[in-house]
């Protein structure tokens, strides 16, 4: 008996013991592709392998948001189309244009509100939702981390300290634009007030526009100035290395060149060609940003811009398509001064810049017309990225291997640089001469661009 209940034991003791040991199973294809993934990202981590250009994640805009940028895209192409009457290079900055002449609206009445409401585009859409779309815009741009870029946007107003302005319009500038009244003495200290309204512009583009004001330009007339400051500084997703930047042939015209350095990079970048015209899209790190550019063959420079539309500006780009490119662009640094009163009076503002303007909203009487519409804007494109920045502002005064395609910028070509996340288009520019101090050139009419 002594001798079964040993035995018995014995066995329950194995069978435990069997119970415990972990039985070796077949590695399922689930865990095998699980386990290489976390080899993988060991990996990664180990050699310090960085996931350059993390995209950034895709913003809620509101409807009444989208249209108002549709609606600045058309304003976009309008000024375009009044500047590129000048000869040369050419930049702007719409988006500025837009938010001072939507401040200047808040004071104006009748035929001078609708003609302004005619250069922004806004029919079919209220006072109260344009405002409510542009100060949502700002509150976007001031308060939102973006990343990979610097971008600060600015806009502040001043006005004579004698001055009595309606509640309203403070209130208004207030609400939407956050922008509070700085009282300046224009009568009694123009040349004072000039000096520290260029020192704001100054401070806010970081020393990129250090004097937008000339001399004489703010008198004892002036009663309000509102301005806006731009500044955009990004970095490529994907930087162009230095050392293969040459000194290559810019086709200034068909048969006239310039020797100037062109950077280059062979890479995946979102691209499309139709009808003689290549689209290329570089985005800067963070992929929120982006610069377009738009590059006709020879001498369809002219045809291009004629043919520039909105729908054709987003047909283009739901076209653009990830794409190994050679691209050679080239390093250029454009300023432009402009005064917009011309443009604007083409282009229907004409009431609000003579002696029949009404600006009642601003001050309950209408003795005040805008004189004067100023902008600076500079940019600086080279292997890191891009600096860009604008200053904007309007004077109110009283009346009285594999086979790859090609993307060789060695030509006259347009650019703009925009917001992939609401589209808004911040600068627009033509490059006709990426170094104007270079000597230009005449070909022999028997020779031919390869």
């Amino acid at each position: 008996m002594r001798v079964f209940a040993y035995l018995m034991c014995l066995s329950l003791a194995w069978t435990g013991v069997c119970e415990a040991a972990p039985s070796k199973q077949k590695p399922t294809e689930a865990t095998t592709k699980q386990k290489r993934r976390e080899v993988g990202k060991d990996r990664r981590v180990r050699s310090g392998q960085k996931s350059q250009g993390k995209k950034s994640k895709p913003l809620r805009v509101p409807r009444g948001v989208k249209r108002v940028v549709s609606r600045q895209q058309r304003m976009t192409l309008s000024f375009y189309r009044q500047l590129r009457r000048n000869k040369g290079n050419i930049l702007f900055a719409p988006h500025g244009l837009s938010v001072v002449l939507s401040m200047l609206r808040t004071g104006a009445r009748g035929v001078t509100a609708r003609g302004i409401k005619r250069v922004l585009h806004g029919r079919g859409i209220s006072t109260k939702r344009w405002h409510s779309a542009m100060g949502w815009l700002h509150k976007y741009r001031s308060t939102t981390p973006h990343k990979g870029v610097i971008l600060r946007s600015a806009q502040n107003f001043w006005m004579e300290h004698s001055g009595v302005p309606k509640v309203s319009f403070i209130r208004s500038m207030q609400r939407y634009y956050n922008a509070a009244p700085l009282l300046m003495h224009f009568h009694k200290q123009p040349e004072v007030a000039r000096t520290q309204i260029n020192d704001w512009f100054r401070l806010q583009t970081h020393g990129m526009i250090p004097s937008l004001f000339p001399k004489g330009s703010i008198d004892k007339r002036t009663r309000l100035v509102v301005g806006h400051a731009l500044f955009f500084q990004g970095s490529w997703a994907y930087p162009f290395k230095k050392k293969y930047t040459e000194l290559k042939t810019f086709f200034v015209a068909k048969r006239r060149v310039i020797s100037t350095p062109l950077m280059y990079q062979k890479r995946k970048f979102r691209y499309a060609a139709s009808r003689g015209l290549q689209i290329l899209e570089l985005p800067y790190a963070g992929h929120q940003f982006s610069m377009v550019l738009l590059l006709p063959r020879l001498g369809g420079l002219a045809r291009l811009e004629k043919r520039l539309r909105t729908s054709r500006l987003r047909r283009w780009i739901r076209r653009l398509r990830l794409k190994k490119v050679h691209v050679s662009l080239p390093r250029f640094t454009l300023t432009s001064t402009w005064n917009f009163l011309p443009a604007l009076a083409a282009l229907g503002m004409s009431r609000a810049l003579g002696r029949r303007a009404d600006f009642s909203k601003i001050n309950g009487k209408r003795n005040l017309y805008v004189s004067t519409v100023l902008q600076q804007t500079k940019i600086a494109v080279d292997e890191k990225g891009t600096k860009a920045s604008a200053a904007t502002a309007l004077v109110v005064r009283t009346k009285n291997g594999h086979s790859y395609p090609e993307f060789v910028a060695d030509r006259p070509f347009l650019f703009y640089i925009r917001d992939r996340q609401t589209h808004q288009i911040l600068f627009w520019g033509r490059v006709t001469n990426p170094n104007p101090k270079a000597k230009i050139r005449s070909l022999p009419k028997h020779r031919k661009r390869n």
